[in-house]
């Protein structure tokens, strides 16, 4: 018995020391793999994050023990990565469950070349070279599934700038243009000519500065395939310096409407005002808006927005500053009173607290279509 206990002792030695043997160089060979597949590519980094939104009287479920409601939907959500395997000009990439290859070269002594084919046998080629480009789409080798479009672009002596967009089913886009055709009194004129299987559009731009760094822009454009005068469209742009601020007023008129337009943007103080005016199809429009930063006052992170508009009257104030252990405090109310004819008895205030970390979040949301809610949420790269 103690010769048998002793052989028994002796085979399990010698199987242990044959196991960590085997262990040590598994460990090692693993080592070896990992370190040789790091010297070829390394995994970029990925988000993981989850989040849950509902009613605050959710909370009396966890009290009870009931974690069902909120832990589902905070289970982990990965993006993912994309691993890219690259030497020289081929690249092996795995994306999103699927798997493909890139190769990118010269084709001849002046193009170049790039490839790219999935698992799915979905392929594309582009050739391009100095002033001219091929693209080629497919899917394996059924011919049908075979389109390509081309390009090719030159400049030409007393014409201009011009390029040619064409494809496999005769669609194209001649298009030619002059960036100065001539001065006439400080005033420099350009033209635009494109042709296409609907028609040709013509566009004539005069161009001129004015005093005080502003600018008049006017636009003479027909309609794509149609050509009287009487259908052609109007545009004029009056850019310009006033006030401290700067301002724009634009001027469309087609055959069928006239609209103004207008923008005027000034910073006051800490603060900016925004103006928009608009006149079309016989409606008015109307934007105004002052935004200030309140930083310097409260020494916090601030700022208050008030505007008119014709919906009514809004604004939004908001605060934060951080707190301990990296945590950050946020609070926002936003509001509209509606006025008007349509919008006089409609009121909207909703209100938002936001704990953060780099790690996670809690917010508690309040507003009147949907009433208190809880968010809670994380989100940390990996």
């Amino acid at each position: 018995q103690e010769l048998g206990f002793d052989l028994q002792a002796s085979c399990c030695s010698a199987m242990v020391r044959r196991y960590r043997t085997a262990s040590t160089a598994l460990r090692i060979f693993a080592l070896t793999v990992v370190t040789l597949i790091a010297q070829r590519f390394s995994t970029p980094g990925y988000a993981v994050k989850g989040s849950w939104e509902g009613e605050p009287l959710t909370l009396d479920e966890v009290i009870r023990g009931e974690f069902a409601s909120i832990l589902h939907p905070l289970e982990p959500k990965i993006g993912l990565p994309a691993i890219t395997y690259r030497r020289g000009g081929l690249a092996l990439t795995a994306d999103k469950g699927h798997l493909s290859v890139d190769y990118s070269g010269k084709f001849g002594k002046e193009a170049s070349v790039n490839v790219h084919v999935d698992d799915d046998e979905i392929w594309r080629a582009t050739f391009q070279g100095e002033n001219n480009s091929l693209r080629l789409h497919g899917q394996g080798l059924e011919p049908d599934r075979l389109t390509w479009d081309a390009s090719t672009a030159s400049s030409v002596a007393d014409v201009g700038d011009v390029s040619l967009d064409f494809d496999y089913v005769g669609r194209y886009n001649l298009t030619v243009q002059r960036h100065l055709l001539g001065k006439v009194r400080g005033a420099e004129f350009g033209a635009q000519l494109s042709a296409t299987n609907d028609g040709v559009l013509g566009r004539l731009e005069a161009r001129r500065k004015l005093p005080g760094d502003a600018e008049v822009v006017y636009r003479l454009e027909n309609v794509r395939g149609q050509y009287n005068v009487a259908d052609a469209k109007l545009v004029g742009i009056l850019h310009g310096a006033i006030g401290g601020g700067e301002a724009t007023l634009r001027v469309a008129q087609d055959f069928t409407a006239l609209g103004v337009y207008g923008k005027y943007a000034r910073k006051v103080s800490d603060g900016h005002v925004d103006v928009e005016l608009s006149h079309e199809d016989s409606e008015f429009g109307y934007n105004v808006s002052y935004s200030h930063d309140l930083a310097d006052a409260l020494q916090v992170d601030s700022g208050v927005l008030v505007g008119v508009d014709r919906t009514g009257v809004y604004g939004r104030v908001n605060v934060s500053r951080p707190l301990a252990g990296g945590v950050r405090a946020a609070y926002e109310v936003t509001g509209r009173v509606g006025s008007g004819f349509r919008h006089r008895h409609e009121t909207e205030i909703a209100q938002s607290l936001r704990l953060a970390s780099k790690y996670g979040y809690a917010q508690l949301v309040q507003d009147k279509a949907k009433g208190p809610r809880l968010r809670l949420g994380y989100e940390f790269e990996v």
